[in-house]
């Protein structure tokens, strides 16, 4: 069948159970004769009363007293012709699922349009942030990848290059962005940057929008430029110095992060697991202790639970209102009160801090340099040093060489354990 028998239509869908003043995600109907036909969802929001003024060949009403939106009437025209010249495409492959089509729609070769990089970088994060299970990326991915694009940006206008294509983004110019972030942010920094650029040219190499991906020219160099430093190592609490932040009162502004800084403490846990720990995660033992019972996200996939004793100055918090879940303000704002908690409370032991301008070790105040990690390394030093394995905390799994001598113990023996090692009587042996 050749082009000119091809006969598209398309159709916007206007059905949906939602008030006239709620936001509708505009979907449409493509159709080629009797044995074509699709559903494209598109990335147009609009109020659902907006969008009941349009026929449904997408174009406005007539005799309406209110007109709607000018620039959402030339969004769907757009998306309309876009999909006409996709279906004609879709037709000759032989497409028939919605989700080809759908991939479909982001070849800009294939619907006409010519955009930039910064616009379809722009579109592929927008559609990467959509509800398709498949594609979608985690809530917390999403600034990376704008902050991506913001130095994309930067990098380009700056340069005279902001109407580079995709395609036209060259190796030379890679390297010229990657240079460009150095004095911008960290090598770290660069470094996650740059592997979300490159699995955006990844993903387009593999639809042959790219027929020469930039990451894989001059590799050497780009590696230099994209080698992330080693942190490092976060900094332990000794018992004496948690026992003084526990006894110390604070003021209110100060109090949340105390508690969280505590219990992160005790269990041991993730600062981002500790928001998922709730008050039902918090079991009784036949012999009456409590306990944690919980799967951090990191072990997931794996469902591995993790089943920790809680010594008693944990249970005494619980006893004295602490509710979990504990909510963790943003990372930079928790950090920073941990920071100002420590400080309050006199952690002030001297510790050295690689300066990686000076290639040195600096002289710093514990609190200065102290973040939420503290409180795993903490948990580990303790129990390290009363010779009990992360198997007695249950912070590794079983099976790992970090429990093999412990592999049969029990949760008791394991409280008894973890209430030694924080300097603490356990509830079984008052």
């Amino acid at each position: 069948m050749s082009n000119s028998d091809i006969n598209p239509r398309v159709t916007l869908e206007t059905r949906t159970n939602k008030g006239q003043d709620e936001e509708m995600r505009l979907r449409f109907r493509v159709r080629c004769g009797r044995d074509f036909q699709v559903y494209y969802k598109s990335g147009l929001r609009a109020l659902v009363g907006d969008v009941r003024r349009y026929n449904a060949d997408g174009t406005v009403r007539s005799g309406l007293r209110i007109l709607p939106p000018q620039q959402l009437t030339d969004d769907i025209a757009e998306v309309i012709a876009r999909l006409k010249k996709a279906a004609i495409t879709a037709v000759e492959r032989g497409i028939t699922s919605s989700d080809e089509f759908q991939d479909l729609m982001l070849d800009k070769a294939v619907t006409g349009e010519k955009c930039t990089l910064l616009q379809d970088f722009a579109d592929y994060i927008k559609e990467r942030s959509t509800d398709d299970a498949k594609r979608r990326i985690a809530d917390s991915s999403v600034q990376s990848y704008q902050s991506t694009l913001k130095l994309l940006d930067e990098c380009l206008t700056g340069a005279g290059l902001a109407s580079v294509t995709t395609q036209g983004f060259t190796a030379d110019v890679l390297i010229g962005w990657l240079k460009f972030m150095g004095g911008r942010v960290s090598q770290n920094s660069r470094s996650v940057y740059s592997a979300l650029l490159k699995k955006f040219f990844n993903d387009m190499e593999s639809r042959d929008v790219v027929t020469v991906n930039p990451y894989n020219k001059r590799k050497d160099e780009i590696k230099a430029l994209t080698a992330r430093e080693k942190t490092d190592e976060p900094f332990a609490l000794t018992l004496d110095e948690l026992k003084l932040i526990a006894a110390t009162d604070v003021p209110q502004r100060l109090q949340h992060t105390k508690d969280i800084f505590l219990m992160q403490c005790y269990i041991g846990c993730r600062v981002r697991d500790l928001e998922r720990i709730t008050m039902q995660d918090v079991k009784t033992h036949p012999e009456g202790f409590k306990y944690v019972s919980y799967l951090p996200q990191k072990t997931a996939k794996n469902r591995f639970k993790v089943e920790t004793p809680l010594v008693p100055s944990a249970v005494a918090m619980l006893d004295a209102g602490v509710e979990l879940p504990l909510r963790v303000p943003a990372t930079t704002v928790h950090n920073e009160k941990v920071k100002a908690l420590l400080h309050h409370c006199g952690i002030n032991r001297t510790v050295e801090v690689w300066n990686r301008a000076t290639c040195r070790y600096n002289d710093s105040p514990l609190w200065y340099v102290a973040t939420s990690k503290i409180c795993r390394r903490t948990a580990e030093s303790l129990l390290t040093a009363y010779q009990v394995n992360m198997f007695t905390s249950g912070l590794h799994a079983v099976g790992s060489d970090a429990i093999k001598s412990y592999i049969d113990m029990s949760l008791t023996q394991r409280y008894r354990l973890m209430c030694a090692a924080y300097g603490e009587v356990a509830e079984l042996d008052k």
